[in-house]
């Protein structure tokens, strides 16, 4: 069934923690343990009445140490724990666009409503690179996604005529913004039109 894109930036408010990724002492997923954590969360969520979103396979889970395989095996153990009842956003970033997409689709494929998305690392893309990048993900997929505008992470921050331009895009629904300053975070709320996309202070 194809979600809701307004219905799926009404419910990206709130409390949305990154989920740490539990391991064994081997060094192996604990699947469990993440299926504990993640009933944690939709229990704080219902027993409290409280705006929860789930964000799995982010930055905080160490997924840049996972293989794609393993990557999927959390985003679809978070899925299948969730059962609906609450939204989950899922990290599908990878250094370049094709690979991206490859665990984008996987996530909608497997349930997930909101898959986010670094620019592109290791090699720098041009302003026009990301917006293409960002463009072509979105094209592939019939879910939300959100830009995760970090430069932690990518070493890069998208400059607020692009962050603009990819809030036109029709499933870009989001952008965890890792702002400089308030400042930062104050012009982009007034330049972006809250019904092209939602933004989350990261």
């Amino acid at each position: 069934m194809p979600i809701n894109l307004d219905e799926l930036k009404k419910r990206l408010k709130g409390m949305i923690p990154v989920q740490y990724c539990p391991y064994t002492k081997g060094g192996e997923l604990d699947l469990e343990g993440l299926k504990e954590n993640t009933e944690f969360l939709i229990d704080f969520a219902t027993a409290g009445n409280k705006d929860v979103v789930i964000m799995t396979n982010g930055s905080t889970t160490e997924c840049f140490a996972n293989s794609i395989e393993e990557q999927k095996k959390v985003i679809k153990t978070v899925v299948d724990t969730v059962a609906g009842r609450l939204p989950v956003v899922a990290g599908v970033s990878q250094p370049g666009t094709k690979l991206t997409i490859e665990l984008a689709k996987y996530a909608e494929e497997v349930g997930v409503g909101c898959a986010m998305v670094v620019p592109p690392y290791y090699h720098h893309a041009s302003k026009e690179g990301m917006y293409r990048h960002y463009k072509e993900i979105a094209d592939s997929i019939g879910i939300g996604v959100m830009v995760y505008n970090n430069a932690d992470a990518s070493a890069t921050l998208i400059p607020l005529d692009l962050m603009a331009r990819l809030a036109k895009i029709d499933n870009m629904v989001a952008c965890k913004d890792n702002a400089t300053s308030f400042a930062d975070l104050a012009f982009k709320a007034l330049t972006i039109n809250p019904e092209d996309m939602v933004l989350i202070a990261g």
